[in-house]
């Protein structure tokens, strides 16, 4: 049975992000103006990327041979060219997906955005939104919670499902971006900063896990810092990003899977989450994850290089895969088991202007004294 909620997407990518991390931006036309598109999940199995077939030794890829892959992957090398390739590519998976999963998340983003909606339109009376506007919604609602009942889904699931799919298709563009060194060097030099705090922490022989680590950009900046490779790991729910870390870094130990549902084989001294905590979806339970996970005294560093101000920017422009911003150093401090050690910037400071967004919570046990 068609949804009667018809959302269209777009993938649009600007011509540089600072750490090649961009969260494309859905438009949400009206229920009823557009034909429905469906969205594709990340589940036909990774491509070749820059590497190619996995080998005992890879085979770093170059300028020359990046280019190459550009063109025949994405149509292109221009900014306009691999926005309009990552999108075929999404495209090309819409035609895998089951029915039931496009139609739960085509309610599941029209609820977002109707939400989003409702939060920055709360100071006005609610009389301003029409009884059949909100039935319209009841019955979206009353749909979603239908579908994720009988085909045991969660919300979560479908945000995964988004991410996934976004990330994959995007993942050899990006590691072009850094092959090339498109990165500025105010943002190098906030990363490294991050960086060099989570080396203090570890030492010569601590263990660090990268939550969102994408193709491996932090690696050059841990190594600069001191961190051998072996001492990284990295998860992301990409597979694309991931085969492309084995490529570039085949040293560190990689994963590609949910975060929420890793269960490794070691414990951290270091946590990191670079660019990517804003992209989860419930940034408090990623933390309280992250904690079970280190050891006692271990620490996590969240950092975003562009500031608070940018992930917010982000949530106007995308509230589905974006659903909130950073958070304040008040709901940092309230996290239980975790010790604010250093204080975010907040949004549009001379501190965020400075050091972009960088805290620092340190593990302690919060039933002893």
């Amino acid at each position: 049975m068609k949804s009667v909620y018809p959302v269209l997407l777009f993938l649009s990518i600007p011509p540089e992000s600072s750490l090649g991390f961009h969260v494309p931006i859905y438009p949400f036309p009206s229920p009823g103006r557009s034909r429905f598109q469906p969205f594709e999940a990340a589940k036909g199995g990774a491509s070749k990327g820059f590497g190619g077939k996995i080998s005992a030794k890879p085979k770093r890829p170059n300028k020359a041979s990046v280019v190459k892959q550009l063109q025949k992957k994405y149509g292109g090398t221009s900014p306009e060219d691999i926005a309009r390739g990552t999108q075929r590519i999404i495209d090309k998976r819409l035609q895998n997906l089951s029915p039931h999963l496009q139609e739960a998340l085509n309610l599941y983003q029209y609820l977002r955005k109707w939400n989003y909606q409702i939060n920055i339109m709360s100071a006005s009376p609610s009389s301003h939104i029409r009884q059949e506007q909100l039935d319209e919604v009841k019955r979206a609602q009353e749909e979603l919670d239908k579908l994720l009942k009988t085909h045991s889904l969660t919300t979560t699931d479908l945000h995964n499902v988004l991410q996934a799919a976004t990330w994959d298709a995007s993942a050899d563009a990006k590691v072009a971006r850094s092959i090339r060194g498109d990165m500025p060097t105010d943002i190098q030099r906030k990363v490294q900063k991050g960086c060099d705090s989570v080396a203090t922490a570890i030492g010569n022989d601590g263990k660090i896990l990268d939550v969102g680590c994408g193709y491996g950009v932090t690696i050059p900046f841990m190594k600069k810092s001191g961190i051998a490779a072996s001492q990284m790991y990295g998860i992301d729910l990409s597979t694309e990003m991931i085969r492309n870390a084995e490529v570039l870094y085949p040293s560190s130990n990689w994963t590609a899977g949910d975060f929420f549902a890793y269960q490794p084989s070691t414990a951290f001294d270091a946590i990191l989450f670079c660019s990517s905590l804003h992209d989860l979806p419930d940034p408090e339970k990623a933390l309280t994850k992250a904690a079970s996970l280190l050891n006692p005294e271990g620490i996590i560093v969240v950092l975003h290089a562009q500031g608070a101000s940018q992930v917010l920017n982000q949530v106007r422009s995308n509230p589905v895969l974006v659903q909130r911003g950073l958070p304040t150093a008040v709901e940092l401090r309230s996290i239980p088991g975790l010790k604010l050690i250093a204080d975010p910037a907040a949004p549009s400071s001379q501190q965020e202007s400075r050091d972009g967004y960088i805290a620092i919570l340190k593990k302690y046990d919060h039933t002893v004294g």
